[in-house]
């Protein structure tokens, strides 16, 4: 018997005694002073009835409220636990930090986004940038997202063009690697524009060819008039 069914019960239970109340004071006294009493009793029923329903949808209040604070704070731990997976595999080689879970995220709803953020690492074309981190369930999320990650990795050993800086000078296109052959340490420096970029001049536009010595214009051009 649910907690509904009780109160129903007890209260059914209550009126009848209250009716074999009233008989017996009907069949004793009509006075006044019984009908007085039969009506204090009915107020005390609808009284302890609503004290009683009060406290119901207060318990079932406290309940929902303990499960929202509870589902928060699994989707907390999940978030964290994300966080720091995509931390290391996925953005701390390109020197990036994750994303901070949203307020109300939850746990899966940040793996996703977080997934969606790292395919934009991968160069243009790759067949890990094909589908959305959407279409990625409980079952087939694990294996994509090691499958990503490897690929972050090898895309952060041997960037593609598409990850490289503009100009050498930028301190992301310093990389300090190690040989594997002989253990030997060595800097190596890939931008998109080599050192001398910056240091070479801008072409300049050849208005005409000359010949200074006799003052003839060969190719371009003619000299302006002295007139003008």
């Amino acid at each position: 018997m649910n907690l509904g069914q009780k109160i129903s019960s007890q209260l059914d239970h209550m009126m009848q005694s209250t009716r074999e109340l009233a008989q017996r004071l009907d069949e004793r006294d009509r006075s006044s002073a019984s009908r007085q009493r039969y009506a204090d009793a009915l107020d005390g029923v609808r009284h302890e009835l609503l004290k009683r329903e009060v406290q119901r949808e207060k318990r079932a209040d406290d309940a929902e409220r303990e499960e929202q604070r509870e589902r928060l704070r699994r989707d907390a731990e999940l978030c964290l636990k994300h966080q720091g997976v995509y931390d290391t595999n996925a953005f701390a080689p390109f020197g990036r930090k994750a994303d901070q879970p949203r307020s109300g995220e939850s746990g899966y709803d940040y793996r996703r986004r977080l997934f969606t953020q790292a395919q934009a690492q991968l160069p243009s074309g790759h067949p890990l940038t094909g589908f959305a981190a959407d279409a990625l369930d409980g079952h087939t999320m694990p294996p994509m997202q090691e499958a990503l990650f490897k690929a972050l990795a090898q895309e952060a050993k041997e960037p593609s063009g598409d990850n490289l800086p503009l100009d050498a000078n930028d301190p992301r296109a310093r990389r300090d690697v190690i040989d594997d052959s002989t253990g030997l340490r060595h800097t190596e420096y890939r931008a998109k524009r080599s050192f001398i970029w910056n240091l070479s001049r801008p072409g300049l536009r050849v208005i005409r060819l000359a010949d200074p010595g006799r003052g003839i214009v060969l190719a371009g051009r003619p000299f302006p008039s002295r007139a003008a």
